[in-house]
């Protein structure tokens, strides 16, 4: 009788640190992910322009969960092609540059998921957005969204 209840013990505590241990593996995974794309679009001379957590709710939600965790936005400025700002230590003129810009948002679920990839694939599809958005592309991992410029989709994805 007491090694059965030993065993039982033994096998409850084995199944509750496996439990433990991918939730701490997964949360993990997500924060090594953010951090790399953090690191990733710093390097490339990308900075955080803006560190924003509030969207729009979506319709039929009983709860009033925001539908973004967090939303970062990263911007670097770049010569345009036919530009040569800046050669030969002249001063900088910066309409001579574009910027680039790529929103990673980071959501709750899948359902609020599908809803901002929805909707971000919606804005980069309109036509009354295309001198905004020519050069943008939409990307989803898991419950992360990226949409912005596809030179710097390109460095978070690391391709």
């Amino acid at each position: 009788m007491k090694n059965s209840k030993f065993v039982l013990k033994a096998i409850v505590l084995v199944v509750i640190v496996a439990i433990l241990s991918v939730t701490l593996s997964a949360c993990l995974k997500i924060g090594l992910k953010e951090n790399n794309v953090i690191s990733r679009l710093e390097a490339y001379g990308a900075t955080v322009k803006k560190n924003m957590r509030s969207a729009p709710v979506i319709e039929g939600w009983t709860s009033n969960a925001d539908v973004a965790v967090k939303n970062i936005l990263y911007a670097t400025y770049v010569p345009d092609v036919d530009s040569s700002a800046g050669l030969d230590g002249e001063d900088v003129d910066m309409s001579a540059y574009e910027m680039q810009e790529l929103y990673v948002i980071y959501t709750d679920d899948k359902k609020s998921g599908d809803w901002v990839e929805e909707h971000c694939k919606a804005y980069v599809k309109a036509e009354e957005n295309a001198d905004v958005t020519a050069h943008w592309n939409v990307y989803r991992y898991d419950n992360i969204i990226l949409v912005g410029d596809y030179r710097l989709l390109a460095v978070a994805r690391q391709y």
